[in-house]
Parts: C-alpha cells; sequence; structure tokens
C-alpha cells in the first residue's frame, strides 16, 4: 500500500571498513517512514559486524517492517 503526505525519519546510517579487506567490519542502519494521520507505516533496521579475530563470518540481523492497512 502507498502512502501520502510521508515524512522520513533517518536514524543512523554508519558503517566502518569493508569486510571484504579489513579484519574488523560493522553497519548499522535505522530508518522510519510516518504518514500523515496514519502514523509509522515502514522501519527498516540493519546491524551487522564482523571480526576476522572472532568468527571470520558476518553475524548480525536486518529488520524490515511494512504497515499492510490500516483503519
Amino acid at each position: 500500500k502507498e502512502f501520502e503526505n510521508t515524512v522520513t525519519v533517518n536514524q543512523i546510517d554508519k558503517v566502518e571498513n569493508d569486510p571484504s579487506i579489513d579484519p574488523y567490519a560493522y553497519k548499522i542502519f535505522g530508518k522510519e517512514v510516518y504518514a500523515k494521520e496514519v502514523g509509522m507505516v515502514y522501519r527498516e533496521m540493519v546491524y551487522w559486524v564482523f571480526d576476522e579475530n572472532v568468527s571470520r563470518c558476518l553475524s548480525g540481523f536486518g529488520v524490515i517492517m511494512r504497515a499492510k492497512e490500516h483503519n
């Protein structure tokens, strides 16, 4: 569903290093979209860490929530 009259709140967008070439890297990202007279209609959060000395792989999570309907 598409909503008119929205505002986007960019909470954080921070990236440090590239995991393909650096022994330590991470990403933190957060964004929310609010529609007038509806409320929050979209939320995206991403968090991952790469530490070659500990896990040798990306570990973390990503979540996307979208409004399907409202009353």
